[in-house]
């Protein structure tokens, strides 16, 4: 079973697409870690508004921790597919070009 809304919302990050000259918002939406009913893992909820295809995501990890970790890479897996399909994605927390400030699957473990 999954977790099907975000619940308590802990971390929040803005980012801007260029698409065609124009400039729209992106918001990455991460939720707390919860137990799966019936079982011992941990679900994250993760939403990606602005992109297309908003739906909430449930991250699972056998821990909170993991689920947290998998979740924050999830997240950068589909910012950087999103940003091959021609839109640049920029975050302006970063000064390097391309930095989205999430890591690409094989960043963390």
């Amino acid at each position: 079973m999954f977790v099907d809304d975000l619940g308590e919302i802990v971390a929040t990050r803005r980012l801007c697409v260029v698409d065609d000259g124009k400039r729209k918002e992106v918001e990455v939406l991460l939720g707390m870690p919860r137990k799966l009913q019936g079982g011992e893992d941990y679900a994250c909820p993760v939403l990606i508004k602005g992109l297309g295809n908003e739906r909430i995501r449930s991250i699972v990890g056998v821990d909170g921790f993991q689920a947290i970790q998998l979740a924050i890479k999830f997240i950068g897996v589909e910012l950087n597919a999103h940003g091959k399909t021609g839109k640049h994605i920029q975050w302006e927390g970063s000064g390097k070009e391309g930095d989205l400030g999430f890591p690409l699957s094989g960043d963390i473990s």
